[in-house]
């Protein structure tokens, strides 16, 4: 899956869903599927690069080492955090919502 600049999730959403011999997205390596997310290949090797090809190792990381780290910014930073937060959020038990009469 190698998408032209300016049509990374576009080329991943073709290559995910094509009809003849279609890419699965669980089958696809880390560094792709960060590319998808943050549309930037540059960042998405520099946050790769720093995590050693595995983003379990970047667990715990802070935001501000995260965007100090060649190509990759604030933006960029902020994404992984919140990809980090939301697959903490997906595995954990599902806590009770408060209704909105609640309040």
């Amino acid at each position: 899956m190698e998408p032209k600049k300016g049509y990374i999730g576009r080329s991943a959403y073709r290559s995910f869903t094509r009809k003849k011999d279609p890419v699965r997205p669980d089958a696809t390596r880390q560094l792709e599927l960060m590319t998808v997310l943050l549309a930037d290949a540059r960042s998405a090797e520099s946050i790769m690069g720093h995590a050693g090809g595995d983003l379990r190792n970047l667990n715990g990381i802070e935001i501000k080492e995260l965007a100090a780290l060649p190509g990759v910014g604030e933006a960029a930073a902020a994404k992984v955090i919140a990809l980090f937060a939301l697959l903490q959020q997906l595995l954990s038990p599902r806590q009770p919502q408060p209704s909105v009469s609640d309040g």
